[in-house]
């Protein structure tokens, strides 16, 4: 190689074949072609310059710019390769990287003198144009489908979904549409995207819904088939309004137009549950929902909803308002002794939905030692095994009034001491003591009977 300027000359000799023949191994020179004889040697001083004559190339060699380092040519290879995985994916995500690349390499690079400046707004003026031809190249890209529609077949009632999935995700808005007419976003019909995948759900298919589905996008479409078998439920009698008194029992039911199907009750929107409060029941065709014990917290709209199907709504009205109840007979103030029983009773105007009994401030809760009883309009508290520490208010409330009375209960020496005087005032010590009669209580009718000694 020798270099005169900015030109180099290179020498080298061609590659020539050689016989594969391994009996053989001689290399076929233009007389043994000519001649097709294997005998034929060249002379061995015309033996390089017959075979591999020596040719000469001049290139020309050029410097690269001053401002050109390494740094910019490894940060212009990197925008090239960005650059073919853009135009062979099309996503903009490889766009935005590739116009990254080429703006963090404009960045780098600095002129020195008017030259390079020059050079400088070529390389601006490619890369300009490099950006425009990949914005065309992004716009025009070709969109197919991955995934087209499948046709469905469900029973009426049902919720089916069709799906399509393109080659790569688009900004275009696509449309939908059944029986040729245009669906929309709402109601029984369901349209969402995720990326590349387009979805449309129609909930509670109908045989009416049967018929041709159609995905477009811009020049784009694909198309499917919905066949519904079967007749959708409906109820064929509706729920009625339900008028109830405070305590009594509410019952709503309607009638379906097939067996076997799935309801759903609420109140006001809200779910209900089967509980003690509410009895949810099914036989065949016909629902029946009962609630216990109404109050006026219970007033409200009720309804019974199909699962993918029609819902009928009734109401229900409390006649005669808990504001209007009363107590007719209050609680009475009561004194006893220990480990002895008491009872505190009271009566109501009509009957209580709801009746809470309180100790103090704390309520009082059925079991051991207290008992709740109501009968009817009267309601009974009883204590039992009286202690020292029952000596309290007790107060019954029944929502819109109460009644409150106080217990006391005394120690059993204070109790005799009391008794003793109340049987013997002028002399008590002729009497009996009232601890002693106690024990003969089986033989005395008349607790305040005087008794000599």
């Amino acid at each position: 190689m020798q270099k005169v300027g900015n030109v180099q000359k290179f020498t080298a000799r061609p590659l020539v074949p050689i016989s594969l023949d391994p009996d053989s191994p001689l290399i076929l020179t233009p007389a043994m072609l000519l001649t097709q004889r294997v005998g034929v040697h060249p002379s061995p001083g015309k033996f390089s310059d017959e075979l591999a004559p020596t040719t000469t190339r001049s290139v020309p060699m050029s410097r690269s710019a001053p401002w050109y380092n390494k740094e910019l040519r490894a940060m212009k290879a990197k925008g090239r390769q960005r650059e073919r995985l853009f135009r062979k994916t099309g996503l903009t995500v490889h766009y935005q990287a590739l116009n990254t690349a080429y703006s963090s390499y404009i960045s780098k690079s600095k002129m020195s003198d008017v030259a390079s400046q020059f050079t400088f707004i070529k390389c601006l003026f490619v890369y300009f144009l490099c950006l425009f031809d990949a914005r065309l190249f992004y716009i025009d890209i070709h969109i197919g489908i991955t995934k087209r529609l499948k046709s469905v077949e469900a029973k009426a009632g049902e919720n089916c979904t069709f799906e399509c999935i393109l080659s790569r995700e688009s900004s275009e808005k696509c449309t939908w549409s059944l029986k040729g007419q245009p669906v929309t976003d709402g109601g029984r019909f369901q349209i969402s995207r995720q990326g590349r995948k387009y979805a449309l759900t129609i909930k509670a298919v109908s045989a009416s819904d049967s018929g041709e589905v159609v995905f477009a996008l811009k020049d784009l479409s694909a198309k499917a088939q919905l066949t519904v078998e079967g007749e959708a439920p409906k109820v064929s009698k509706e729920l009625q309004g339900v008028s109830a008194k405070i305590g009594e029992d509410a019952t709503f039911s309607c009638e379906l137009s097939q067996s076997g199907l799935d309801v759903k009750w609420s109140k006001d929107g809200k779910s209900i549950r089967k509980s003690q409060k509410y009895e949810i029941s099914q036989e065949k065709t016909l629902v029946k929902l009962t609630i216990r014990n109404v109050n006026e917290k219970d007033s409200g709209e009720y309804s019974c909803e199909i699962t993918g199907g029609p819902t009928s709504k009734a109401k229900l009205e409390i006649k005669g308002k808990e504001l209007a109840n009363k107590f007719i007979r209050e609680l009475k103030d009561t004194t006893a002794e220990e480990k002895s029983a008491v009872a505190f009773e009271c009566e109501t105007a009509q009957p209580a939905s709801k009746v809470t009994w309180l100790k103090g401030t704390k309520e009082i809760k059925a079991g051991g030692r207290y008992e709740l009883t109501q009968k009817g309009t009267v309601l009974i508290l009883k204590v039992k095994d009286l202690e020292k520490n029952d000596s309290e208010a007790y107060t019954c409330d029944i929502g819109s009034t109460k009644s409150t009375a106080k217990l006391t209960v005394k120690d059993d020496a204070f109790m005799n001491r009391t008794l003793d005087a109340l049987l013997c005032p002028s002399d008590p010590e002729s009497c009996i003591p009232y601890s002693t009669l106690c024990k003969q209580a089986s033989l005395v009718s008349d607790p305040f009977m005087k008794v000599s000694r």
